[in-house]
């Protein structure tokens, strides 16, 4: 059961809150709390899994930021942010002094997936690893009050030590649905043997039938082991790994890949969102993300997450696409860096590849 600490000031949500939570198999509201300031002194924040934070009036949520990186600096608690369209440029930096694991606006929350968005950036919350929590801390965070520094007692002091994994190589992760085959297979006939540089992540739509022989199609092009992911599967560079169909894997903090405990949950697996999300939590600065042809929103949520953590997101030029819905909605958010035709796409891949070389 995940548990879930819950801000709101302005209680304008509590009632969709507690029912979009509690109605949740596997999610459950341990504590909520409408008062800022007495946050960081409540022990019950020890409980939870994750922060789910509303800021929504920049008057009477003014000590937010504070606040958060009060509570992460004494409890270690990843957040899931909720912010008011027009406040999102103001927080979209926070990331940069805790975990921000999940940014959504108030009117996402109303779209008809609006429910299951916020469940999933909650799970994947609650995946993030000690590792990737130490990470954030500086060695010298004080908690802040409105009167006084007071320091962190010494038991809560961690010296920012602990690297992530993501140190020594790149990772490549490829989203797409229709029209995506055609596009990685000609994404890696020219990349050739410098794929070799990248760990690489390919989820796509397709269904059992063709998944096999998708998988033969890139074995032809490929000069690396090409594996389909399975429970315990290590995560190593010079590796294809292509995402299983009907099944849902994420990336365990270890580099090892196994089943995503809320998979039942999912209208289609693989997920691509939910499999990137947990790839860049772990790899964070050394990932690149490409979204391809595709229909729906799947991979926006993954893009998002990727260049909150640091990394790199390419779409496809939606005027190439068979079908630009995924890529359509990734330009929507504002979260992709590039927008390459596929062959763009190929050689940008392959000169960053050469670079990571040198």
């Amino acid at each position: 059961m995940i548990k879930i600490g819950v801000i709101s000031v302005s209680g304008r949500f509590d009632s969709w809150i507690r029912n979009t939570l509690n109605d949740s198999p596997d999610l459950v509201i341990a504590g909520f709390w409408t008062n800022l300031d007495s946050i960081v002194q409540d022990d019950l924040v020890n409980s939870v899994h994750v922060i789910l934070a509303f800021f929504e009036n920049i008057d009477a949520d003014k000590h937010m930021f504070q606040v958060l990186k009060n509570c992460f600096v004494v409890f270690r608690k990843p957040v899931i942010l909720v912010t008011e369209e027009y406040l999102y440029s103001d927080t979209e930096n926070w990331h940069t002094s805790f975990p921000v694991i999940g940014l959504l606006t108030t009117s996402e929350l109303f779209l008809p997936e609006g429910k299951e968005i916020l469940r999933e950036n909650i799970r994947i919350g609650s995946y993030v690893s000690k590792e990737i929590l130490d990470s954030y801390v500086t060695g010298n965070d004080t908690v802040l009050t409105q009167d006084s520094i007071e320091i962190i007692p010494e038991n809560l002091q961690k010296e920012a030590e602990v690297t992530s994994v993501s140190e020594s190589y790149p990772v490549l992760l490829i989203g797409a649905s229709t029209g995506g085959p055609k596009v990685i297979l000609e994404i890696m006939k020219i990349i050739g043997p410098q794929i070799k540089s990248y760990a690489v992540v390919i989820a796509q739509h397709i269904s059992h039938i063709f998944l096999e022989r998708f998988l033969l199609e890139l074995e032809v092009y490929s000069p690396v082991k090409i594996e389909i992911i399975h429970d315990r599967l290590a995560f190593l560079p010079g590796h294809i790994y292509l995402a299983p169909v009907r099944r849902q894997f994420i990336l365990g903090s270890d580099s090892f890949f196994q089943p995503d405990p809320a998979r039942h949950l999912y209208p289609f697996m693989p997920n691509i969102d939910v499999l990137f999300k947990s790839v860049a939590l772990c790899y964070r600065k050394n990932v690149t993300a490409v979204i391809l042809s595709g229909l729906g929103r799947d991979g926006t949520e993954g893009a998002k997450i990727v260049r909150q953590t640091g990394g790199l997101v390419i779409v496809q030029d939606p005027t190439s696409t068979n079908v630009s819905s995924m890529p359509d909605s990734v330009i929507a958010g504002g979260y992709q860096h590039y927008i390459f035709q596929p062959r763009e796409i190929a050689r940008f891949l392959k000169h960053y590849a050469v670079k990571s070389e040198l």
